[in-house]
């Protein structure tokens, strides 16, 4: 964590300590999502999920001999039901299931 001794009034951004997470098939996730595409993307709300499918090898431009349309490499199943397809920098570790974001989409 970073000090705030030098500038008491400067807010402390949480930097994650240790490994960055491994995601695998089944693995708990948030990521961002909204049906609004309207919306600035940074404003969709973090919803949980679980992996349900590894496109590794189909992520890289030259694997389908194009550069658009180039696949995501994760499908992600959220609890709300909507399926998204996420890249490993778009997705965070869940944690344990007993957040209160997790609590209420469980009560869905």
């Amino acid at each position: 964590m970073t000090s705030t001794l030098n500038n008491p009034g400067a807010a402390t951004p949480q930097e994650p300590t240790g490994p960055p997470p491994t995601f695998e098939i089944g693995a708990r996730v948030r990521t961002r999502h909204s049906v609004d595409r309207d919306s600035d993307p940074a404003s969709w709300p973090l919803e949980t999920g679980s992996i349900v499918e590894d496109f590794a090898d189909f992520v890289g431009s030259s694997s389908v001999g194009r550069d658009w349309a180039v696949a995501h490499r994760w499908a992600v199943a959220l609890d709300n039901g909507c399926l998204v397809f996420r890249d490993t920098d778009d997705l965070e570790a869940a944690g344990d299931l007993s957040s209160a974001a997790e609590a209420s989409a469980r009560k869905q």
